[in-house]
């Protein structure tokens, strides 16, 4: 346990440090109980303190806490940055809370902050967790919308959430859009669109992935594979 004596030798610059060491080796209990000491030994926690208090709680997967000092700041109105509500995105995807990952995400724009790739990645990730095929898809058209660069992963996030709601068709639609983008489409790219065909029952599909992985140089994955020779059974291609 931190006490109050052992902080007056710090400045919040090193408590802070301490903090972030915390949330690296996933000690989320000591880094909250340094932020909640350091005001007795007469240290005021910052914005940057704060955001790696949040951060020790995401990378503990303790999305309450995280959620909890986010709503705790803006109702004391302090002006946070897009790397605070970030963290709240991610804390909340890890532990497949989509709908509180949108909320943060709707309370990072009614603050009229800058969402990033980090951004919409994470709320993207925490919809396709949550098999929510519909969100995902609308997380990725304001990442279109706001002229953010997705990278290939979260284009893979949304494929995969396609398949997991039984839309084949949509997924396909996405696995033109890295090229469109000037992304090079992956061996998880291509794997996702071939299980979403499969979940669709589209064996021809899935054979002209399977296809179009060869003319990209890409070496079929087992998945890949599995997934095709599943498709083709459903439709009775042996």
């Amino acid at each position: 346990m931190v006490g109050s004596l052992e902080l007056s030798k710090h400045d919040v610059r090193q408590c802070t440090i301490d903090i972030s060491n915390c949330a690296q080796s996933k000690q989320w209990q000591q880094a909250l109980c340094i932020s909640e000491v350091m005001p007795s030994s007469g240290l005021v926690p910052n914005l940057i303190t704060y955001n790696s208090v949040i951060s020790a709680c995401e990378k503990g997967e303790h999305w309450q806490q995280a959620v909890g000092i986010l709503a705790a700041l803006r109702d004391n109105d302090l002006a946070l940055d897009i790397i605070t509500y970030n963290a709240g995105i991610t804390a909340s995807g890890k532990s497949e809370q989509w709908q509180q990952a949108l909320h943060v995400l709707a309370a990072a724009q009614m603050d009229t902050l800058v969402a990033n790739c980090i951004t919409y990645s994470s709320a993207l990730s925490a919809c396709e967790k949550g098999e929510q095929w519909e969100q995902t898809l609308g997380c990725l058209n304001m990442v279109r919308g706001d002229d953010v660069v997705a990278g290939v992963i979260t284009h893979n996030a949304a494929i995969s959430a396609c398949g997991k709601g039984g839309q084949w068709q949509q997924a396909l639609r996405l696995l033109q859009m890295p090229a469109q983008d000037c992304l090079v489409p992956t061996i998880v790219t291509y794997s996702a669109a071939t299980s979403a065909s499969e979940k669709g029952e589209q064996w021809q599909q899935a054979l002209c992935i399977l296809a179009a992985m060869s003319r990209s140089d890409i070496m079929p994955h087992i998945i890949a594979c599995n997934a095709t020779m599943t498709a083709c059974g459903k439709g009775e291609q042996f």
